[in-house]
């Protein structure tokens, strides 16, 4: 009975010893799984890091790559917009200039300028003398450049038919010329690229922006005259503003341009360098109604 019982303490030792040598062998499997697992794992984050680093390294050389090519796309486009703009800014001008040449007042002003010029030409010089400087005394010598102001002549006495020095005007126009004028601006109620001043009682146009829409169209020049915007007639700044803004994106323009005339006109004696008295013309010329007074009398002439 105590081997039996010896026998059965063996067994139990024996069968503990196994379920620890399991147990322990269980425990050592699960480290091992798990250190391999988190090899594994910290090898994958590695990989992934790594991946990761070189997709953003080629989508950074796609992205600048990509940019550099835009850029030169979009320089390429601007320097391709620039000569077309050029171009089409030249072919504008000579269509202007043809529209100039067409009108039957440049014909007139151009011979009015040649005949003018002929006319200084052939001024002698006891006439230059007359207009400039009155009566002078008969002699030899010209007369002085530069006079005194008590011994000055007064200009308006020295030919009634010479223009006169202390007012002169434009008040007769003639060869006015009308026309319609069709702007189209970029937008409904947008600008037409003009400036408009009140001349005279008349809404003028004063400037024309560069690249705007009536520079684009090419022919309203400095000076002309708006007498209408859509049939409306308008008398002042704010009825012309007002018609434009209610206006739609083309607006027509009522416009009327006076030829470019001779407001005043002087003759002058003028030494030269060899010493030679020579007689000049002065000319002021405008498509405006001008008027100058003479408010005080010049301090010397000459």
């Amino acid at each position: 009975e105590m081997e039996e019982e010896a026998k059965r303490e063996a067994q139990a030792e024996a069968k503990r010893v196994e379920e620890a040598e399991a147990k322990a062998k269980r425990e050592a499997e699960e480290t091992a799984r798990k250190e391999a697992e988190e090899k594994a794992r910290r090898e994958a984050l590695e990989q992934g890091k790594k991946l990761q680093e070189a997709q953003m390294k080629a989508a950074m050389e796609a992205a600048a790559k990509e940019a550099e090519e835009r850029m030169a796309a979009e320089m390429e486009e601007a320097v391709r917009k620039a000569e077309a703009a050029i171009e089409e800014s030249a072919v504008r001008e000579r269509e202007k200039m043809s529209r100039d040449m067409a009108r039957g007042n440049y014909e007139a002003r151009a011979a009015e300028d040649r005949v003018n010029k002929t006319r200084a030409s052939r001024a002698s010089f006891s006439d230059v003398v007359e207009d400039v400087l009155g009566s002078v005394a008969s002699g030899s010598l010209p007369a002085p450049a530069y006079a005194e102001a008590d011994e000055a002549p007064d200009m308006d006495d020295a030919d009634p038919t010479a223009p006169s020095m202390s007012k002169a005007a434009s008040s007769r126009v003639v060869k006015e010329e009308f026309f319609d004028v069709t702007i189209v601006r970029d937008l409904p109620g947008g600008t037409l690229g003009i400036a408009v001043d009140l001349w005279d009682g008349e809404v003028t146009v004063g400037a024309i922006t560069t690249d705007g829409p009536a520079d684009r169209e090419g022919t309203l020049i400095q000076g002309d005259i708006i007498r209408a915007v859509e049939g409306v007639v308008c008398n002042t700044i704010e009825e012309v503003t007002e018609m434009v803004i209610k206006g739609s994106k083309s607006l027509m323009l009522s416009i009327c341009r006076r030829p470019v005339t001779t407001v005043l006109e002087s003759h002058v004696l003028m030494k030269m360098p060899s010493g030679e008295w020579e007689p000049f013309a002065f000319r002021l010329l405008s498509n405006r109604n001008i008027e100058y007074e003479k408010l005080s009398p010049p301090l010397f002439s000459g």
